[in-house]
């Protein structure tokens, strides 16, 4: 995250700020200088041509940063409607019947991880029992079997999802026999 704003060195004449000429600057501003330029060249070789032509006219570092923050994460209001909207998408979280674990696991994740980039952090232990909570009626007993023989409280999330694929593959062979 860039803090400070860069400005052209400038010296003052009656009163009057204008630009130093490049030969007056000091060694400390050349490197400033320098230092800016090279964080503008690393943020325009990272960005798609849309992207570039929104910042492709600001001279600092800072200001490109701050328009590729706002365009990407919004406001602060902008941003917190996101988190809101995320937590009420976390908390109404359910695996639909023709979905597949692996499927849920992902979707689930996506959200999990956009609220991690936001700062909004769940333990291991709450997305365990979410997934466990997430589950069809189908998916009761290898539940109950799972909460009675581990400690959900340390129980890592890609355990759980171990034994839940490992499960849904066995119903999926013995569907297959039948």
């Amino acid at each position: 995250m860039l803090t400070h704003q860069y400005h052209t060195p400038t010296k003052e004449i009656n009163g009057i700020k204008i630009e130093k000429p490049f030969d007056e600057w000091t060694a400390l501003e050349r490197e400033l200088d320098e230092l800016n330029a090279r964080a503008c060249n690393t943020l325009h070789c990272a960005l798609l041509p849309d992207d570039y032509m929104k910042i492709s006219m600001l001279n600092s570092a800072k200001e490109i940063w701050d328009k590729l923050v706002i365009t990407y994460e919004g406001t602060n209001e902008v941003r917190d409607a996101h988190i809101n909207r995320l937590v009420h998408e976390y908390e109404l979280f359910r695996m639909s019947l023709s979905e597949s674990i692996s499927d849920m696991y992902t979707r689930f994740m996506k959200i999990i991880n956009t609220l991690h980039s936001l700062g909004r952090i769940y333990k291991n232990q709450d997305l365990v029992y979410k997934i466990l909570r997430c589950l069809p009626k189908e998916w009761d007993a290898k539940v109950t079997a799972i909460s009675e023989a581990k400690d959900l409280s340390t129980y890592p999330l890609d355990q759980l999802l171990g034994s839940l694929i490992a499960h849904e593959q066995v119903i999926a062979q013995r569907n297959k026999l039948d």
